[in-house]
């Protein structure tokens, strides 16, 4: 099915397109800084959400800001800056993620490890795979190699001071939410605790992350929502159904998509080629439009009421966070605000960021 095949692309690969179609949060002392590219001297920089450069262009690469530090790469090197743009330390890496919950994984060599603020070692890197940290946890793994941006490999997890909570025996997982992570192992997905032990066990074909107290499970070739306990609490009965962002989730029908409630109520008519997860208030929708007399799929933007606040114009769509957000037309990229304005001052290269 188109819309299903579609978004399983996006499930197995959540961090990284993640980094090419958000913006920043969580940063400190309120600053929101966004990415941005100069397409002339092909560096990147920071800017403020009303377009004015903050950081100016001069990296090859970078991350977004999280606990006040965004990882940047110059000379091939990864190293972290502060919102003013100064280096906070002098050390360097081979490859370099933002932080959370006080740690950021980094690459020494051909294994990853973690730093603190400060770039001293906290956790000695051992590791083929290293995730960021999520209610006190990070996904590990010790063996197996990246395939199509994806790592293979058996995965567990560790606590901020680098001990085993759970081996590494999982095909694949999911970060902790609600206390809860899901966990693959031989094709079936169920959940565990913080603890490492079985919570939900092992039965379904796909499961999603639990947000708003519920997550998204696939049995029986049909979708629905159940809670911590196991239960369903919206029956099984969509074609593909997302995680609740906001209070709302969007399921498909029929290789078109609306938007539930939490009672499993269908608040936004089920209208759209493609739905992503609300943010800001916001969600980006795809349709089917007319432009130049022939019929286009372009994305768009609605509020919860169904209402369509950014005309369906670009050929990607990312959410709103800090009040704007990232899009790309035909020509270019660069950002918008809740109006659907552009943020004139800066452009991005036409291609993966």
């Amino acid at each position: 099915m188109r819309a299903r095949t579609r978004r399983s692309i996006i499930y197995t690969g959540t961090i990284l397109v993640a980094i090419c179609i958000t913006t920043i949060s969580g940063q400190s002392s309120g600053n929101d800084l966004f990415p941005f590219y100069d397409v002339g001297g092909s560096k990147y920089g920071y800017m403020d959400r009303g377009g004015q450069i903050v950081i100016p262009a001069r990296f090859e690469d970078v991350g977004n800001f999280s606990e006040g530090l965004a990882p940047v790469r110059f000379n091939n090197k990864w190293a972290y800056i502060r919102t003013d743009g100064s280096l906070v330390f002098r050390r360097t890496f081979a490859e370099a993620r933002g932080f959370s919950d006080g740690l950021a994984a980094v690459r020494i060599g051909n294994k990853w490890g973690y730093i603190d603020r400060t770039g001293s070692v906290r956790i000695k890197p051992i590791f083929k795979f290293a995730g960021d940290f999520h209610d006190g946890l990070a996904q590990f793994a010790t063996s197996g190699s990246s395939r199509h941006y994806i790592f293979i490999g058996k995965r567990g997890f560790i606590d901020r001071r680098g001990r085993v909570v759970v081996s590494p025996k999982y095909d694949m997982a999911g970060d902790f939410a609600d206390g809860l992570a899901w966990v693959e192992v031989n094709g079936k997905r169920g959940f565990i605790n913080r603890k490492g032990k079985i919570a939900i066990p092992a039965q379904f074909k796909w499961a999603g992350d639990f947000s708003d107290g519920l997550a998204p499970v696939l049995i029986n070739e049909k979708f629905g929502y159940i809670d911590a306990a196991g239960e369903f609490v919206i029956k099984p009965t969509f074609d593909l159904a997302e995680s609740f962002s906001e209070g709302l989730a969007a399921i498909y029908e029929n290789s078109l998509c609306g938007y539930i409630d939490k009672a499993g109520h269908i608040v936004i008519e089920i209208a759209f080629i493609e739905c992503k997860p609300f943010s800001g208030g916001l969600a980006a929708v795809e349709i089917s439009t007319m432009i130049d007399g022939k019929r286009e799929l372009r994305w768009g933007y609605i509020d919860k009421n169904g209402n369509r606040r950014v005309p369906a114009l670009f050929t990607l769509a990312g959410p709103f966070q800090g009040g704007i957000a990232n899009v790309r037309d035909e020509k270019e990229r660069y950002y918008i605000d809740v109006g659907g304005s552009r943020i004139d001052a800066i452009k991005f290269r036409n291609g993966n960021r």
